[in-house]
């Protein structure tokens, strides 16, 4: 078994799969979210909801939602203080479903050692491990048979970000990614949401119907050449005065 360094632990062969492909982990549809939320609910371990709703919330690692701690949790500026993270401190954003949902969760939960997932029998003072519960509500959701990692939480976040058309910079500041352009792998992944902005552009660009053309009598010059006119005699060509020749009269332009 290999540890995921997330409370995941995986088989060899996860573990590879999960290495090589590691932004190309199975991303849950909304659908979904709500089956694994449904099955989190039931599951008799107790903290496996509380993990998987601020994963999905957060877009945080799962080391780092196991490891918090309260006094890391600053309901009041809608903010979770992480001093140690892959890619160093940094402030995660708070949404008001999960500031509502923490509140409750720090009210009604022990936490022991201040941990917000406390384990007794683990030597960290927090649980590391949730693999267990975390296969049966991916199976009770109907969700196993595909590549599901400890990464699918938070890939399933980011891309939903990317998907909703919120920009890239932002996605960045919560999910934490040390470099933008690893950001921009999401964006890459899926299209929609950039035909969904280009929606938006069409919706402010509105052009006047055209008005119905006689082919025959109007013709029009899409090459930028100027065609010749006629002037006087049908079919004669209108040629411009030679400058300073006879006729010719400077003007302020000339």
């Amino acid at each position: 078994m290999q540890s995921s360094g997330g409370g995941l632990r995986l088989s060899r062969r996860e573990y590879v799969a999960s290495k090589r492909s590691r932004h190309g982990s199975s991303t849950f549809t909304e659908a979904e979210i709500g089956r694994l939320l449904a099955a989190a609910t039931t599951d008799p371990h107790p903290q496996i909801f509380a993990f998987v709703f601020i994963a999905l919330h957060t877009a945080m690692r799962a080391s780092e939602v196991l490891g918090l701690r309260r006094e890391f949790v600053d309901l009041d500026k809608c903010v979770i203080h992480l001093s140690r993270s892959k890619t160093g401190a940094r402030d995660v954003p708070i949404s008001v479903n999960l500031r509502q949902f923490l509140d409750y969760y720090m009210r009604t939960t022990m936490a022991e050692g201040g941990w917000l997932f406390p384990s007794p029998t683990s030597a960290s003072g927090h649980t590391e491990d949730l693999a267990k519960p975390w296969r049966r509500i991916v199976e009770n959701g109907n969700l196993a048979g595909r590549s599901i990692t400890r990464h699918t939480l938070r890939h399933t976040a980011i891309t939903h970000l990317v998907n909703a058309g919120v920009d890239l910079p932002t996605v960045q500041r919560i999910s934490g990614h040390k470099t933008f352009q690893m950001v921009c792998h999401y964006a890459h992944q899926n299209q929609e949401h950039v035909q969904a902005a280009l929606s938006k552009l069409d919706s402010r660009i509105v052009a006047p119907a055209p008005s119905p053309i006689n082919a025959a009598n109007v013709m029009r010059d899409y090459t930028g050449i100027t065609q010749p006119t006629t002037n006087g005699a049908r079919g004669a060509r209108q040629i411009p005065e030679k400058v300073g020749g006879p006729g010719w009269t400077r003007t302020s332009d000339q």
